[in-house]
Formats: C-alpha cells, structure tokens, sequence
C-alpha cells in the first residue's frame, strides 16, 4: 500500500482524502488520474489494508472494486458502514458485472453509488462531487443542529434564570412590607412584656419561699415567652434581608465568628442536641459580613427540628478549605428524606429562600444529599472570588452515613 500522489501537501489548505481499494495496479492508477485534481489519493490493495488506512486516517472518500483478493468488495462495505466513524463517508463501488442487480445488491450493501466498468472519467467525476456535496450538506445540517440545541439550551437557561429572578423580586417587595408592618407592634410587645414581668416580680407578696417560686416560675415564663419573641424578631430580619437591595461588598470576616454566633442564633433549637465543630479550613475569607451567620443558623435550625425525635440527636458543623474557596458542611442524623424526593432548590420556606439569595450573592453554591431515616448534608461552597455560578441545588448520590466519604 502506497500513496499514489507524490505532491507536497500544503499544511494550510487540506485537500480532502480519498481511498481507493482495487487489487489492480492499473486501475488505481486510472481512478487516480479522474481524482487527483481535488483529492490526495491513498491506495490499498485488500479489504484490511484499506481498513488499516482508514484507521490511520479518515478518508472524505472511498472508492472500492466489487472484488478484491480473497474478499468481496461488499465485505468492505459492511465492514466500513458498522463502524460509527466511517458511516457517512460516501464510498462507490465499481463493478465489471453488466447485471442491472449488481447496482441494487451494491446500494443494499452499504455504497452510495455503483459505476460499471470500463467507467467513463467525466461520469465518475460527476458523481463524486455529487456525492460531496450531498455530504457537506449533511455536516451542515448537524453543524445547524448542534447550535440550535446549544442556543435552545442557553435559552431555556436564561429562562429560568429571569424567572427565579422575578420569584425573588417578588418574595422581596412582599417581604419588606411585611417586615415593617410587624417590627413596630414587635416593638411594642416586647418593652410591654418586660415592664409586665418587672411589675408582678416587685408586687409579689407572701412568705419568701412563695416569693421565691413565684419568681422562678417569671422567669420560665419570661423565657419561654423571650424566646418566642426572638424567633419572630429573626422572621423579620430575614424578612427585612430578602427585601434589602444586592450587596456585593465583601470583607474580610472570620469564619470561625460567624459560624459561632450562627450557632448562638439557633441555640434555642439546639436543646439537648449533641453539636460538633471541626474546622479546618481558612479563618477568614472574603465576604459580605453576617452572610454565613444567617445562612448557617437557619440550616442549623431546620436540622435541630430533623434530629428531635432521635434518641441521640447530633449534628455536625465542618469546614475545609478547597482549591477555589472554603467548604462549609451541615450534618444531622435525623429523619432525612429519600434521594428522589430531594427537592431541585433549597425548598420553599422563608428561611432556605433567603439562604439561596445570599449564598447567590456570595456567588457560592449549595449541595443537599439525605437519606430517609439517615440523615441530611448541607454542603456550602464559597469561592475565594465571586464567579458567576449556577445556583441550582442537584442531588448528589449519598455515601453511607459515617463513611469517610460522607465525613468530607
């Protein structure tokens, strides 16, 4: 196997390949001759030197005898049309049978087109670029295809990306509305319950042990009803953040900070929850300041009511630091929930959507993984720098609970 045309091959303007498979020196040379003008010829002898020259390089091109030696040039045709890259390569049988279904089992066996011989040079010709044509319009077809789908993908992307943004927008106006309708009564309940408990406490009367237990019980009460106030103090800090206008001014600010008062937050919830801190990666980075405090507190909140029921209830708070940022992870032992039922965003309540807005803000990206009965992981990722990210929450599969994997 040879190539038959001794040209130097410019390197900046390719000339399309052919391969001619015919046992006959001869009439390699004669199917050169019509195609030389426009293709770089290659010759081969037999059905597995053509397929090595294939393999080597691809050929634009491949004209074929019906018979070769020890084979049929069908046998190359069948060959060349199951294997995936080689499928749309125009391929021509020429056959010295004068049988009108010598063309028809040739077309069945995979060719384009079937010639008899002796071939006229001018017909052979014709049909090549015929068929070239019919193949560069195929390739331009998938070329338009292909970016249709890409457009059609950046499209539907956009799409949702304009519609979290009105959700949001929304939830925003909504929710700065509220946050000022309820902080002023707040306001108000609050001095007047103190004062109230202030009161009662000087007014008491009785022996001392009464006065005593009367005063103790204030002060369950007055803890009880303080931590009901706080809650709704921090409804409407969220309520007051989700309406706030996009801050992107990030300082630096301690991570360890702002997962501590984050847990200060949520004490209330913790009760007798067993809460495990290892940090490991940097004590500061660039942020917005209180950012990770109210994402944090919030998913330390939703996981204290996730492991109330255990006998045993634990969560876990982690850090590491990664190649482009910090990594902060969430871990309960609590009831959890299945993989397919893991909803594709943080959820719909006020908490988690704030969550999402500012973890957006931070230019981050949030991950959940759960099992049902095994637990739930938030993973928190903050770059170093603010990309512009997906926000989307995709389940990932879940390592068994425990597993090194699964501790980071």
């Amino acid at each position: 196997m040879e190539p038959l045309d001794g040209k130097t091959q410019n390197p900046l303007a390719r000339r399309r390949a052919a391969l001619i498979v015919d046992g006959c020196a001869a009439a390699q040379t004669a199917i050169r001759d019509v195609l030389t003008s426009e293709f770089e010829c290659e010759a081969a002898g037999t059905v597995e030197e053509a397929m090595a020259a294939a393999s080597r390089r691809t050929p634009d091109l491949i004209i074929c005898d019906s018979i070769l030696k020890n084979a049929s040039g069908y046998e190359l045709c069948r060959r060349i049309r199951t294997d995936p890259r080689w499928q749309d390569i125009p391929l021509i049988v020429l056959t010295s049978n004068p049988d009108p279904d010598a063309r028809a089992t040739a077309l069945e066996e995979g060719a384009d087109d079937c010639l008899c011989r002796p071939f006229r040079p001018r017909e052979l010709l014709a049909r090549v670029r015929s068929l070239m044509r019919l193949r560069d319009a195929r390739q331009e077809l998938l070329r338009h295809n292909r970016a249709l789908e890409r457009a059609h993908e950046e499209l539907l992307q956009a799409q949702l990306q304009l519609l979290e943004a009105e959700r949001l927008a929304t939830m925003g106006t909504i929710a700065a509305g509220l946050a000022h309708v309820i902080n002023n009564p707040l306001s108000v309940v609050w001095a007047g319950f103190d004062h109230l408990i202030d009161s009662v406490q000087r007014t008491a009367v009785g022996s001392s042990t009464a006065r005593a237990e009367a005063t103790g019980e204030l002060e369950e009460i007055r803890a009880e009803v303080r931590g009901g106030l706080e809650r709704i103090r921090s409804i409407v800090q969220q309520l007051a953040s989700l309406g706030a206008p996009e801050d992107h001014r990030r300082v630096s600010v301690s991570v360890h900070e702002e997962i501590d008062r984050a847990v200060a937050i949520a004490n209330g919830r913790l009760g007798r929850v067993e809460l495990k801190r290892r940090f490991e990666g940097p004590p500061e980075i660039q942020a917005v300041p209180g950012y990770l405090t109210q994402i944090i507190a919030q998913v330390l909140m939703n996981a204290a009511d996730a492991v109330a029921a255990q006998p045993q209830p634990r969560i876990e708070v982690r850090t590491r630091r990664t190649e482009t940022g910090l990594e902060i992870v969430v871990e309960d032992n609590g009831k959890g929930i299945a993989v397919e039922l893991v909803p594709p965003g943080l959820g719909s309540g006020l908490g988690l959507a704030l969550c999402q807005r500012l973890i957006q803000r931070l230019g981050g990206s949030v991950q959940v993984a759960s099992q049902a009965g095994r637990g739930t992981q938030f993973l928190f990722c903050v770059p170093f720098e603010a990309p512009s990210v997906d926000l989307s929450l995709r389940p990932r599969p879940q390592p068994p609970f425990g597993s090194r994997e699964a501790a980071g």
